[in-house]
């Protein structure tokens, strides 16, 4: 297979890799625990590892060449500064709606009820 188009699978990989990022990054906003935060991270750095390493196998019979790590990266870089911002925002208004979601099924306590017991 040609080099280009080596490289054209990996930039793809690298756009796929920028996405996964984002809902990654969409799942922490659930969980506020610093432990399964850095889990999470270790679980997209090994994603990352896996998707490439398959990818090399499959497309270029597990030659490692500089040019696919570059083709990944600036996929990833294209993603995030064009497409990533677009992404970002409509996933941050699906964020809010599902908060809002959450914060009206919760059962409410009356703070300021005025049928407190009379002594």
């Amino acid at each position: 297979m040609s080099s280009i188009l080596v490289f054209a699978y990996f930039f793809l990989l690298g756009i796929i890799l920028g996405l996964l990022y984002d809902l990654f990054k969409l799942f922490r906003n659930f969980i506020a625990n610093n432990a399964l935060i850095f889990f999470s991270d270790i679980l997209y750095f090994i994603i990352c590892s896996l998707l490439t390493f398959v990818l090399s196998i499959y497309i270029n019979f597990g030659i490692i060449r500089g040019f696919i790590f570059q083709g990944e990266f600036f996929g990833f870089i294209i993603y995030k500064y064009i497409f990533g911002r677009i992404i970002l925002k409509f996933m941050e208004k699906i964020l809010f709606g599902i908060k809002i979601v959450r914060f009206f099924s919760k059962p409410k306590l009356f703070i300021f009820n005025n049928n407190k017991p009379k002594k």
